[in-house]
């Protein structure tokens, strides 16, 4: 139902134009002129990231088509309109433009003093303006009431919304179709879609978008440009403890308070659907909008009352006790001051109303009269993850979405009590949050806008009214408190974060209530994340299939070479795609093809080539059907490229002599992930089911360190009563694991817990003297540094390492000794803020540390902080040493008074030592697995004996084939005869190698320098080849196809996935890349456990779930190769076959009963 006139007329704003003078003038990307000139002679879909300037094409446009508009629509004029969703994206857009253009520019929007239906009037808007910005909602309902206008350039703005009957749609269906002369179309946005969806229907929503619009989706060729100019945002998912399982259920009186509020909820409920009606309060003036309160404006009806609590409720789940009690207080609070203006005639009703009322009351006066003091009661998780978040933010500015209009206002309240002052924080909601029409003002909404783009707020609380085009240049920081609720939510949220000269920074807060809920929303975001590159990476809807076509193959001259190489028009696609895919050489290049139709209804096709290829022409080529069309171009430029010496005589591309890719490994630099994904095994990579019993002899093995390769040993020293020494030993454990290693997540309330008698990785890391006996003298030393101060400036040692007492143990610092540099406690303190009454650094130290009393005679101590050695030396990454070795950290020196001084859990040469030990029992771990594959293998094929780990090389854990390969010359194929009465005498010295095996164990997703995948291959091929001669020999009058038939089954992923799974090869795989600390680690130190009774959630997630039957299957296939491999081992074919098929399965199934644990094994002392 349309108004035709508005009862007022607050929101109509006009920008004048403005002079050359004031015009701020812009330099065009190469992309943008590209785009806009596309633009020109076709409805285009600009999807750009957010930042990268669409806003700006749309100006070049509409200057380009500006001739049209200097003239009077009624001397053949025509008229620019640009429709926007919301009335602050209208207010922004219409600022851009006046800045930009030298045109007359007015947007209507809000409540029209015009009638919809004054024809005569619109018609003198349209002669006067020459670029109006509509609200699309106004504009729809103009043109209902009215003619489509003369238009030469229709603009919408997150076109991505036009689905189902939302403005956008209809304008495209019931008026832009019916129009005798179509405007040109631009629509922009930074997603496809507006609605929930996965990758695969990606491409769906884009062509369901290009038929809308009737245009096209163009993305840019230029994506190294794009990238650079478009907003750089880091994603960190913040995994927060779930209020609702964690405090509410576990806290009786916490479950008790929200159990009653239920209650009440319930009763409000049953009574609302016997009667099926609402009950009205009487009407009356409303009170002064007071945003304390917010609630009196919207609760008017019992209906409404039900919602409230809901989303009291609600607010408690999401905020905690605190926001809980705001909400019951303010609901309270008005319902006892509307209560004598309220008739009520049904007695059932005003009974349940004064019973709510009372409740409240008594929750209020006996429930909350003493809240308590721990804070993770008072507050949920999310707040004090987010008070900690905003702390750290203290440059830039912070926008905080939420769900619902009721969580804005009450955390906003929330964070005011916690910050005070010293943080402005106010929120915003759209005028649709509240009931009956009744909301903030738009003036309201304009006034904080402009606060928040001038910095006079910190932090901005919203709901999605700001999700899309708000431009905020001072915002590095965007956190998404609820979940976003699809794909264009999650991108525009994230968008807002535009901050560039600093990283911006878009937090997900994670506190699902149960592993089958995250594990749905961690796919849903690895969705959304996939989509983002998808549309990155030149992103194109092609409604042809290049691979299969129904057209004639004749249709097209094919394309022949000198040596008789004949190139049709299908493969001719293949080859150009190839070729983008060499020039890219690791990275993303790819063709570019845009499609035009003329005025004969004829398909024009232009080709574009990636910006390093040789030809830089475009290649324009027309076809009645838009495939042949694509074919004729690529024929003209394989031809091209041929002759340019690109091609070789096959027409295929000449790849270059070597392409080299670097593995990065940044430690320091991963994100984070959940507690309860850490999984419960001492080593992430192996099954904490599956258990060993070997000899205590290990290979050597090799370490990478900032200084080079450490090779370990480990060595058999002697036996010792553990039951005599298990005190100090676990001391000293428990002190390693908790206080030296403090982000492994081992503290009081961490996930895990020190178990001695239930652990399976029972390794005590000691201490040892010269005589090879421990050293607990020292090994209590270092337990005795825990929490100690500092007692006088005589004991700064360079050497040492310090945390001031207020601050966190993780940032150490160590002393400087220049007597130039000493400062006293009484010295002017140089880090003074305006308002502060603090004057000296005694005064700041009293103050931030409670209880101390700091003498006014001494000097400080000069301090520097030091870097942590890293943790992880694993693997050899040569540009992560280069970069460590090249970083020039400059810091600048702190003082700090003696008396706030502990010594740090080591000094500096302890670290260096210390910090090695993780990576050495990872190593352990996996070798004893490797060791364990290696014995069974010898074991059951028989062929050879095992040798002594004395013998084998040092495991470097890299990748064998490509070590073996690059001593072979290019032209010798290394593979033995394949004779099958081929075999070997026992004993034979050639055997897979520790490093093979682990190659063949290893996925990608480890971040180790090997991979499973590089062996799979020629492992299938070589199981194909055992088993069809097998076969052969077998059925030797059976058909090809019946043998054929047979070997399909044998090799199938079905049956090696069962296989795999049968013999236990699945607990062998390494899966997941080795993480020691934070939240998202998934190593857990020996002798401790997972705390299962303490947390509600599943906290293993087996091999098998994570790769599927496919890869699961794949070890049968490498481990195929490890036997076959040239420079390990020979075998005898038909042996091959009857270890992996069901005839001699039983020869994993012997070793079953030899499974043990790894208890005993681990129970040694560790020399380096």
């Amino acid at each position: 139902m349309h108004r035709d006139e508005a009862s007022s007329s607050s929101l109509t704003t006009i920008s004048n134009a403005t002079t050359d003078e004031n015009m701020s003038e812009f330099s065009p990307r190469s992309y943008q002129t590209e785009i806009m000139e596309q633009a020109k002679t076709e409805n285009l879909i600009v999807c750009l990231p957010t930042g990268s300037g669409k806003t700006y094409i749309a100006i070049m446009l509409i200057k380009e088509l500006s001739p049209a508009l200097q003239r009077n629509p009624n001397d053949g004029g025509k008229r620019t309109i640009l429709l926007v969703k919301t009335i602050e994206l209208a207010r922004q857009h219409c600022k851009t433009l006046g800045d930009h253009l030298d045109l007359k520019i007015k947007m209507y929007c809000g409540s029209l003093k015009i009638s919809l239906s004054d024809t005569n009037r619109w018609n003198t808007e349209f002669e006067t303006n020459q670029i109006l910005i509509f609200t699309v909602q106004i504009f729809l309902n103009l043109l209902d009431h009215n003619h489509f206008y003369k238009v030469n350039l229709l603009i919408f703005d997150e076109c991505h919304h036009a689905i189902g009957d939302d403005p956008y749609a209809l304008i495209m269906k019931k008026h832009y179709k019916l129009c005798l002369h179509h405007p040109r179309i631009l629509g922009l946005t930074a997603s496809i879609s507006g609605q929930k969806i996965e990758p695969k229907d990606l491409r769906n929503a884009a062509r369901e978008l290009e038929n809308i619009y009737d245009a096209r989706i163009e993305t840019g060729s230029n994506r190294i440009e794009i990238t650079e100019n478009s907003t750089s945002v880091d994603v960190k998912h913040q995994r927060c403890v779930n209020y609702e399982q964690n405090i509410c259920k576990k806290k009786k009186e916490i479950m008790n308070i929200f159990q009653e509020i239920k209650l009440l909820l319930d009763e409000l409920t049953k009574y609302l659907n016997k009667k099926k009606c609402s009950v009205i309060f009487e009407d009356g003036l409303l009170q002064k909008n007071n945003q304390s309160n917010f609630i009196q404006l919207q609760c008017r009806t019992l209906d409404q009352l039900k919602c409230h609590l809901d989303n009291i409720i609600h607010i408690g789940y999401d905020l905690g006790l605190c926001g809980l009690l705001l909400g019951i207080t303010s609901l309270k609070c008005y319902l006892e001051s509307k209560n004598a203006s309220i008739k009520i005639t049904d007695k059932e009703a005003k009974d349940l109303y004064e019973k709510i009322i009372k409740s409240l009351d008594f929750l209020i006066n006996n429930k909350f009269n003493n809240l308590p003091e721990n804070r993770q009661i008072l507050y949920s998780d999310k707040v004090i993850k987010l008070e900690e978040i905003i702390k750290h933010n203290n440059l830039g500015q912070c926008i905080v979405f939420v769900e619902r209009v009721h969580t804005a206002a009450f955390l906003c309240q929330v964070l005011g009590k916690i910050f005070g002052d010293c943080i402005k924080i106010k929120y915003l909601a759209g005028s649709k949050a509240y009931i009956d029409g009744i909301s903030v003002s738009k003036k309201y909404q304009r006034e904080v806008v402009e606060e928040f783009r001038h910095k006079h707020i910190n932090v901005l609380i919203s709901t999605a009214i700001v999700e899309e085009g708000l431009d905020i240049p001072g915002c590095n920081l965007v956190i998404r408190f609820n979940k976003p609720k699809n794909f264009s939510s999650y991108m525009q949220s994230k968008g807002r974060a535009r901050a560039r000269k600093e990283k911006a920074l878009f937090v997900l807060f994670r506190d699902e209530s149960n592993p089958e809920e995250y594990s749905l929303n961690k796919e849903e975001y690895q969705n959304y994340e996939f989509m983002e590159k998808m549309l990155k990476q030149n992103f194109q809807v092609d409604y042809d299939s290049d691979s299969s076509s129904n057209d004639n193959c004749n249709a097209l001259r094919p394309y022949r070479t000198e040596n008789g190489v004949k190139i049709h028009g299908i493969r001719s696609i293949q080859i150009i795609n190839q070729y983008c895919a060499v020039l890219g050489n690791s990275g993303i290049l790819s063709p570019r093809f845009c499609f035009y139709t003329n005025k004969n209804n004829k398909f024009k096709c232009i080709l574009s080539m990636p910006a390093n290829c040789p030809i830089r022409e475009d290649i324009i080529c027309e076809n009645s059907n838009k495939r042949l069309a694509k074919q004729e171009c690529c024929l003209k430029m394989v031809e091209m490229l041929h002759k340019k010496g690109e091609l070789d005589q096959s027409c295929l591309p000449i790849r270059p002599d070597q392409c080299s890719i670097t593995d990065h490994d940044d430690d320091d630099n991963e994100t984070e992930k959940v507690p309860f994904e850490i999984i419960e095994k001492q080593v992430s990579n192996y099954d904490s089911n599956f258990n060993m019993k070997l000899n205590l002899f290990l290979p050597l093995f090799n370490l990478y360190g900032r200084n080079g390769v450490l090779t370990i040993k480990v060595t058999y020293l002697k036996p010792i009563d553990l039951e005599q020494y298990k005190n100090q030993l676990k001391i000293f454990c428990r002190y390693i694991f908790e206080e030296i290693f403090d982000g492994m997540n081992t503290g009081l309330e961490s996930i895990l817990k020190f178990d001695m008698e239930h652990s399976t990785f029972k390794l005590f890391p000691c201490l040892l003297k010269k005589s090879d006996d421990i050293d607990y003298q020292r090994m209590m030393k270092i337990c005795d540094r825990k929490n100690k101060f500092v007692q006088d400036s005589s004991e700064l040692n360079d050497n040492e390492l310090y945390y001031p007492l207020h601050l966190s143990k993780k940032q150490l610092y160590t002393n400087i000794s220049d007597v130039s540099l000493l400062k006293r406690v009484v010295d002017k303190w140089e880090h003074k803020r305006p308002l502060e009454t603090t004057e000296s650094y005694v005064d700041y130290f009293e103050h931030k540390v409670p209880n101390i009393h700091i003498q006014r005679d001494r000097f400080m101590a000069t301090m520097k902080t030091f870097r942590k050695p890293r943790i992880n030396y694993l693997k050899d990454s040569p540009l992560k040493k280069e970069k460590e070795q090249n970083s020039l950290i400059i810091t600048q020196n702190c003082y700090y008074p003696i008396e706030v001084l502990c010594y740090a859990p080591l000094n500096q040469t302890d670290f260096e030592l210390f910090f090695i030990l993780p990576s050495i029992l990872v190593r352990i771990s996996q070798l004893y697995y490797i060791e364990q594959l290696r014995k069974l293998l010898a074991d059951n094929i028989q062929s050879y004996s095992l040798l002594d780990v004395e013998h084998i090389p040092i495991v470097t854990f890299d990748d064998c084939l490509t070590n073996i390969l690059s001593l072979i010359p290019p032209i010798v194929l290394p593979l033995i005869s394949l004779n099958y009465d081929f075999s070997l005498e026992n004993n034979s010295q050639l055997q897979p190698s520790s490093n093979l095996i682990f190659q063949s164990i290893t996925r990608r997703s480890t971040n180790e320098n090997t991979d499973m995948e590089n062996l799979e291959i020629l492992g299938d091929c070589f199981l194909k080849l055992a088993i069809s001669m097998s076969l052969y020999h077998q059925y030797p009058f059976d058909c090809s196809g019946k043998l054929t038939s047979k070997k399909d089954k044998q090799v199938s992923n079905e049956n090696l996935y069962r296989l795999a799974k049968k013999k236990e090869l699945i607990n062998y795989l390494y899966v997941d890349k080795v993480i020691y600390e934070g939240e998202e680690a998934n190593w857990i130190p020996p002798v401790f456990l997972f705390r299962a009774q303490d947390v509600n959630i599943k906290v293993f997630e087996s091999n098998e779930k994570k790769l599927g039957t496919c890869l699961v299957g794949s070890i049968l296939q490498n481990l195929v190769h490890v036997m076959y491999e040239n420079e390990q081992l020979t075998l005898i074919n038909h042996e091959l076959v009857e270890l992996f098929t069901e005839d001699l399965e039983s020869h994993f199934n012997k070793t079953t009963g030899e499974i043990d644990t790894i208890t005993t094994i681990l129970s040694t002392s560790l020399k380096l």
